[in-house]
């Protein structure tokens, strides 16, 4: 069964208004032979033609079907016969292009056959697409979209404070409930901020607050230790993510990347303690008991070596930050390799190429890759590399793990560097748990900087390029760090600092796509018993968490336009095959956590396509239309968007589909086209079919 990695089911097409897609629209253009409807004749037909099919009158309709009129004399032409279209009708000049003028349509709005009335038809142009003809059984519906694309329909919670009450949630909460009796440990929130469309109120924080008690309190009734985790996706910078903590245990710190990132730009690390220091306060004043999930880049952004100029040692430096530094780090799959990548305009594909395994698991499924990827050495090779990037982050992870102060101490800035000009290249901080005192530094810089530290230090514990350590009079010790180098110790008579014994003492999470991690039966798609196969790579790595890219039935290949909640993607594997990924992690001492996509679904989802159905759908509730968008946003009639009144509408964010309104399958219809300067359609029901199709 498993052969391509995603269906674009067929109802997508029939649901969205895509007037002007067909399957032709990759052919070349064939010039189209049309009678203008300006021209001195308006476009009249030779008699000798009543009775023959035109060649350039069309009705097209349904699953890209198209027929032909037939001539009646007198710029009239008929087509009888019987057809079926959830999405209504078009007609056309051409049976092979869509260029400007060929696609005749309705004005949105009067878009509406009426038995027996004529609709007046406007053609498109380079400037204007007309809207789909809707026949006389299909309402006009329109959707909201926050993503701005006709593929999302975005879910209806109703209001924040009561959301817990509405059909949509209980049933997402339920899916959720089947993944956590299967084991699942935590949900990655995609698109956090985007369940209300206000992301500044706390409509968001509130819903989030409802959906972990509940889940929470169901993972607890299930005898699991601990608390569910949730971690939100509030891709912002840190005033406009912190209050999500409010109603989320863990967010995760897009400032972190931005402010290391600067910190590499500017040569400048003496400010970035305390930076995070303000954060962890300010994180704090919120929820006391709060997680803060550090990353550098992920799927969604550029690749974080490509962000440092192509430089290994920026990204090695960049690594060793990243582990030794607060809180609970993810990495991003490939990042440990070295990967490299720009989206710029060119795709996701290009942040997202296949883990280079050096064997038969690698996939082959997304192929659009920088030059500069071939460069990147498979994980085979670096692994018996002392000196590569990916032993650089086994080294620091593992180091990690070995220590308290580093696997979850608190975070200080040393007060004889941090914010002072004259280390402008220094970041340095202490880290401190359970008795246990250490001193991290780092050299942002391609120049040699020269330290005199002060603190009683016991041992290196750790260091990353070219470190000297000396001791001097009076028990300091003289540090000579080269460029992008780092030095961490032990102070006040710690205990040395031994080889890692494999206990997972810290949260070193680790995010891949399913899809592109490990290929196990050869068919170019990564799979759970890929993921399977190389779960002592990352028990090496020091991996405590797989956040696992979305696993449900989709439109896409990608994921995040869901089918089915509580399946999952056939291509990726069975049930059984994710429940022994699932029983195998565990058994590594590694959590498993499901990306988690509930703003929004696929047009294709069961639930969207039954609405459309009947106006007497279950589903109605399920999701946020209107017949007027518009109006309904400034009479805050819109409980997603209410809580911006009328500037709330956004046009771009709205997508036109019909309601099929007791639809019983194929009718039988005979439709008049009348030609001339201002063509019109008409439909009748009938009996008679003049042509079989």
């Amino acid at each position: 069964m498993k052969k391509a990695i995603l269906m674009l089911a067929a109802a997508v097409m029939m649901t969205t208004a895509f007037t002007a897609c067909s399957d032709y629209e990759d052919e070349p253009l064939a010039p189209p032979v049309t009678k203008d409807p300006s021209d001195g004749d308006g476009g009249k037909e030779p008699d000798e033609n009543i009775g023959k099919p035109a060649s350039d009158r069309f009705l097209y309709y349904g699953d890209a079907q198209i027929a032909p009129f037939i001539f009646q004399g007198d710029n009239t032409y008929t087509l009888s016969l019987e057809m079926d279209s959830s999405w209504g009708c078009l007609v056309r000049t051409s049976d092979t292009a869509w260029s400007a003028g060929t696609k005749y349509g309705a004005v949105a709005g009067k878009n509406n056959l009426e038995y027996g009335k004529p609709l007046a038809l406007r053609a498109s142009s380079a400037s204007y697409d007309p809207s789909n003809i809707l026949l006389p059984w299909m309402e006009p519906l329109m959707y909201h979209s926050h993503f701005w694309t006709p593929a999302f329909a975005d879910i209806d919670y109703g209001a924040a404070a009561s959301c817990e009450n509405s059909p949509a949630f209980a049933a997402i909460c339920n899916a959720a409930k089947k993944w956590i009796d299967m084991g699942v440990d935590g949900l990655r929130l995609d698109g956090a901020k985007h369940i209300y469309h206000d992301a500044s109120s706390d409509e968001n924080p509130t819903f989030w607050g409802k959906f972990y008690d509940e889940l929470n309190g169901y993972h607890k009734s299930k005898g699991r230790e601990g608390n569910f985790y949730l971690v939100g996706e509030v891709y912002d910078d840190y005033a406009a993510a912190a209050p999500y903590l409010k109603g989320l245990p863990s967010i995760f710190e897009f400032a972190f990347w931005y402010r290391l990132e600067w910190a590499f730009k500017q040569s400048a690390g003496c400010y970035f303690a305390n930076d995070l220091k303000t954060y962890r306060d300010g994180y704090a004043a919120i929820r006391p008991d709060y997680i803060i999930s550090t990353k550098l880049t992920n799927h969604d952004e550029d690749r974080v070596k490509s962000l440092l100029g192509g430089s290994e040692d920026k990204a090695k430096l960049a690594g060793a930050v990243l582990l030794t530094a607060s809180g609970s780090p993810y990495i991003y799959y490939g990042e440990e390799l070295g990967y490299v990548g720009i989206k710029n305009g060119k795709g996701d594909e290009y942040v997202r190429n296949p883990m280079k395994w050096g064997d038969n698991t690698t996939t082959t499924f997304i192929k659009q890759a920088e030059s500069g990827m071939n460069a990147v050495k498979d994980a085979s090779v670096q692994d018996g590399d002392e000196s590569s990037i990916l032993n650089v982050y086994r080294k620091f992870s593992q180091l990690r793990n070995t220590c308290p102060a580093l696997a979850h101490g608190k975070m200080t800035p040393h007060p004889d560097f941090s914010g002072k000009s004259e280390y402008l290249p220094v970041a340095a901080w202490y880290m401190e748990a359970e008795g246990q005192k250490m001193m991290v530094v780092h050299n942002f810089t391609t120049k040699e900087s020269k330290l005199t530290v002060n603190d009683n230090v016991t041992a290196t514990a750790a260091t990353l390029g070219d470190v000297t350590v000396t001791t001097a009079e009076g028990g300091k010790t003289e540090l000579s760090m080269k460029g992008y180098s780092s030095w961490v110790a032990l102070l006040d008579g710690g205990t040395a600092v031994g080889e890692w014994d494999g206990e997972k003492r810290a949260d070193v999470s680790y995010q891949l796509l399913i899809y592109s991690f490990a290929d196990s039966d050869g068919d170019g798609t990564g799979d759970f018993n890929g993921i399977t196969a190389k779960l002592d790579y990352l028990d090496k790595l020091g991996v405590s968490a797989l956040w696992l890219s979305p696993a449900h039935p989709a439109s896409s290949y990608h994921g995040y336009d869901v089918l089915d909640y509580e399946a999952l993607n056939e291509v990726y594997g069975t049930e059984a095959d994710f429940r022994k990924l699932i029983d195998e992690a565990h058994r590594h001492g590694i959590k498993i956590y499901m990306d988690w996509v509930i703003n929004h679904t696929s047009v294709a989802h069961p639930w969207f396509l039954d609405l459309l159905s009947s106006a007497d759908s279950p589903y109605c509730d399920y999701y946020v239309t209107s017949k007027e968008p518009e109006q309904d946003i400034a009479a805050g009639r819109i409980p997603m968007i209410a809580n911006e009144g009328k500037s709330g509408y956004d046009a771009g964010q709205w997508f036109q589909t019909v309601r099929n309104t007791g639809n019983d399958g194929a009718r039988k219809l005979k439709f008049t086209l009348k030609w001339g300067t201002a063509p019109t359609l008409t439909v009748e029901e009938t009996d008679a079919i003049d042509q079989q199709l």
